[in-house]
């Protein structure tokens, strides 16, 4: 796989942390400095730099997962959750109010509803793409603990789970 060729010594170390297909055959490309799109008519990755359009964008180059759903990419980063349009690449950041724009995503899952599940360090949520409603789960929930530990959804049978370290 090749990327675009950078001359910042700080961005020649590249983590590659997931990858995304879409429908049209485009591949996105998850990194610890961006988010790349392969686009296969021409052969080649594109940097998408959908963060330049995020007033306060420290921080938000570093992307952890990808999610598709329809026509949306969803972007974990570091800083938060973003939804960007495949067609346009515009932007939008997902959960300020709800504080998920604030926190350290590390899995995003869609359900067969077509909602996300958002795993941060600010806790567990589930978006709606359709009603743009956000859902906290809390303790009441049984969820113990979401500090910044990696958490990971995985589907067994019709159940969703979360895989986490023990609550403290």
């Amino acid at each position: 796989m090749h990327l675009p060729q950078t001359t910042n010594q700080a961005d020649s170390f590249l983590q590659f942390n997931d990858v995304a297909d879409a429908a049209n055959g485009h591949m996105f490309v998850a990194t610890n400095h961006g988010l790349y799109d392969f686009d296969p008519a021409r052969g080649f990755f594109k940097s998408i730099d959908f963060w330049k359009e995020i007033p306060d964008n420290a921080g938000w180059k570093d992307i952890r997962v990808l999610k598709i759903i329809g026509s949306k990419l969803y972007i974990g980063t570091l800083r938060g959750l973003v939804e960007i349009d495949i067609a346009t690449h515009h932007c939008t950041v997902i959960g300020n109010k709800e504080q998920i724009s604030r926190a350290d995503i590390s899995s995003l899952y869609a359900d067969a509803l077509k909602k996300l599940w958002i795993y941060s360090g600010n806790g567990v949520y589930r978006y709606d793409p359709i009603s743009h409603g956000i859902l906290k789960f809390t303790l009441a929930d049984g969820i113990y603990n979401t500090s910044n530990d990696a958490g990971y959804f995985f589907k067994y049978g019709d159940d969703l789970f979360i895989c986490y370290r023990a609550a403290y």
